[in-house]
């Protein structure tokens, strides 16, 4: 199964248990990548659909905290930063 396969499973498992089997299972860089897709999905998602991109912030901010990597902490921060401020929260 590709990268990208393997974020749609992450993004579709039920529960945290079965997206923490799926975080071990791939490798830091690859959690990095899934990170930085995630900010161009909720980029693109921001506008239209707030909510949604503070769903995906949400869950970079679970890969991130698997990472111990400030930069990616600070990039899911950044995505649920942008989704609060278009839902003026």
């Amino acid at each position: 199964m590709d990268s990208d396969s393997l974020l749609e499973s992450f993004l579709k498992a039920p529960d945290a248990v079965q997206r923490r089997g799926l975080l071990t299972a791939v490798s830091e860089q690859t959690r990095k990548e899934w990170i930085a897709r995630l900010k161009e999905r909720a980029d693109v998602l921001q506008r239209n659909n707030p909510r949604q991109a503070l769903h995906l912030g949400e869950v970079a901010a679970e890969i991130a905290a698997t990472l111990g990597d400030e930069a990616a902490q600070a990039q899911a921060q950044w995505i649920q930063a942008g989704a609060y401020h278009m839902l003026g929260d």
